[in-house]
């Protein structure tokens, strides 16, 4: 994931086996770190990605290699394409179509038109 250097887990039993294994492959230039117990307010950012990721992909199966490219996908839309409600609307990371102000607006796709999202067109 670009920009991305650490990976939270919580302490589901599901990270133990060969999932887990996969996600921690240090092969991709990745830290894991496991969120203690009984820091809620952690557990709640991990939930929610998690959530997200999972609401995208329901009834998709995908190898190891769709599933990277997917989260790949998932986490370049949700940082530089998806507007955020708690940012007041605002992308996090917008990149410059988000400032076109002028042209026709056009939808884009990701993951076979899974992924949505509008930019105005080039001037």
């Amino acid at each position: 994931m670009s920009g991305a250097n650490t990976l939270l887990l919580d302490g589901d039993p599901l990270f133990k086996g060969a999932f887990g294994r996969m996600l921690a492959d240090q092969s991709l230039g990745r830290k894991v770190e496991v969120i203690r117990s009984r820091h809620p307010n952690m557990n709640a950012h991990a939930e929610r990605v998690v959530r997200t990721v999972k609401d995208y992909l329901r009834g998709y199966y995908i190898g190891e290699g769709g599933l990277h490219y997917a989260l790949r996908e998932i986490e370049q839309f949700y940082n530089h394409e998806r507007l955020h409600q708690g940012l007041g609307g605002r992308i996090p990371v917008p990149d410059e179509r988000a400032n076109n102000k002028n042209g026709a607006v056009v939808r884009f796709s990701r993951l076979g038109r899974l992924l949505n999202y509008y930019h105005r067109e080039a001037a």
